[in-house]
This record gives structure tokens, C-alpha cells and sequence, in this order.
């Protein structure tokens, strides 16, 4: 194209990155992204349960495990555990309680529905 007279030529602007303003993005970016670890850190090391009072009679939300296995006692309690759960016996014989092998009392529930 062709410019006449008393025309202004058409002049494209360089492409310029605006450094400061992405400087500033990135250390703002890294600065978020350190707070987070901070955080995450100290919520490891300080777990709002334990932080909560209790009231009386409240039950904790975390469930013991099946079979306590600690380093000690392994196996044999892991087994005593495993022949309580698969057998019958008494857990109050004056108060009438006994307990059952796990199976068993599993089809009873399960066969007794509505």
C-alpha cells in the first residue's frame, strides 16, 4: 500500500513484556504457594481433633483397628484376636452375654431383615 501525501505511515508498537508486573505475579505466585506449605505443615504437626475439648461421654470419631498388632505382643494377640472372632464364649455368663463367631452372627443379622 501506498501512502499519499500528507499521510502517516502505519507503525507497529514492538511487543514489550511488561518485566515488572510478571516479576511481581511470580513472587506473589511462590509467596501463596510457601503460606500453603506453612500451613499444611503445622496442620500436620497440630490436628484440629486433637485441639477440640470434648465434652463428657463423647465418643472419639477414630475406630481402634480389628486386630492390634503392636510390636510386642504381633502374632499371638493377631491370633487370639482371629480364635475369639471365629468362636462362641461368654463375655458375661452371670449377666447372660455371650459372643459369637463373626460369620454366624453376620447371617443372623443379614437373614433377620424386614
Amino acid at each position: 500500500m501506498t501512502h499519499g501525501e500528507g499521510e502517516w505511515p502505519v507503525v507497529q508498537d514492538e511487543d514489550v513484556l511488561p518485566e515488572r508486573t510478571i516479576v511481581l505475579v511470580v513472587i506473589g505466585a511462590v509467596g501463596i504457594a510457601v503460606a500453603f506449605v506453612i500451613w499444611a505443615f503445622t496442620l500436620l504437626e497440630h490436628p484440629a481433633a486433637e485441639s477440640l475439648a470434648r465434652r463428657p461421654g463423647e465418643v472419639g470419631l477414630a475406630q481402634p483397628p480389628l486386630f492390634d498388632e503392636s510390636p510386642g505382643e504381633g502374632p499371638r494377640r493377631a491370633a487370639e484376636q482371629r480364635r475369639r472372632l471365629e468362636s462362641w464364649g461368654w463375655v458375661d455368663r452371670a449377666g447372660g452375654v455371650a459372643h459369637a463367631p463373626i460369620e454366624e452372627a453376620m447371617r443372623l443379622v443379614v437373614g433377620s431383615g424386614p
